[in-house]
């Protein structure tokens, strides 16, 4: 994640009771509290690393940061957070079934499980995660095509990598059976991608989709 030059750290007066939550959350610890409200030290700002946590646990809504003010957040309301029962049973009953419908998911739906999949954590509080997305099935049923001629490809000129030789049988088995071991027929298709340079690129990537899929399985 890029340097933060600016954090906009404010605090509104009128609503700030001086609790501390703010400072005690940082997990950089570049807020302190004096005789005053809470505020920056001197010389961190540019240590920020932009998780909004103080934004998050302040309890009167006192806190910006950033440019984004706790009247403009998204709101949790505690009634609406599922019990362990019912996370427990979500994710218990999570199987990779892998039986799809020949039918596109409405855009909205997709984009709202995207949404849920970008708020997962990264290393760091990078968050540097992009996600490339197959949203129609003529779209994907050309990638499927294109996926398996280039496996094809490389299993004919021996330049399959090491460990990948059970790719042998899967393209055999599209070619001649039109078996598709890969996509399981899948409408559509979501990858996750960091950059190199980012801390934890393929645990975020893995986390993101996670997210994802226990989100898609909560509606079916």
């Amino acid at each position: 994640m890029g340097q933060i030059k600016d954090t906009q750290f404010e605090v509104d007066q009128k609503k700030c009771i001086r609790c501390g939550e703010c400072v005690n959350e940082c997990p950089v610890n570049i807020l302190v509290i004096g005789d005053s409200i809470p505020f920056v030290a001197d010389g961190r700002n540019g240590d920020c690393i932009g998780c909004q946590h103080c934004l998050a646990v302040c309890p009167e809504g006192a806190v910006s940061v950033l440019g984004l003010r706790a009247e403009d957040s998204y709101r949790l309301d505690t009634t609406e957070i599922a019990s362990y029962l019912q996370i427990d049973r979500l994710l218990r009953g999570r199987r990779s079934v892998r039986r799809y419908r020949d039918e596109d998911v409405d855009a909205t739906v997709i984009d709202n499980l995207l949404q849920t999949a970008f708020h997962a954590p990264s290393g760091r509080n990078d968050r540097r995660l992009s996600f490339s997305v197959i949203n129609r099935g003529e779209v994907m049923d050309r990638f499927r095509q294109q996926t398996y001629e280039g496996l094809s490809d490389l299993v004919k000129t021996g330049k399959l990598p090491s460990g990948y030789e059970s790719f042998v049988d899967i393209v055999n088995g599209w070619k001649m059976y039109d078996v598709d071991l890969l996509f399981r027929w899948a409408p559509h298709l979501v990858a996750a991608t960091a950059p190199i340079d980012s801390p934890s690129p393929e645990a975020d990537g893995i986390i993101a989709l996670s997210h994802f899929e226990i989100a898609a399985q909560s509606i079916g």
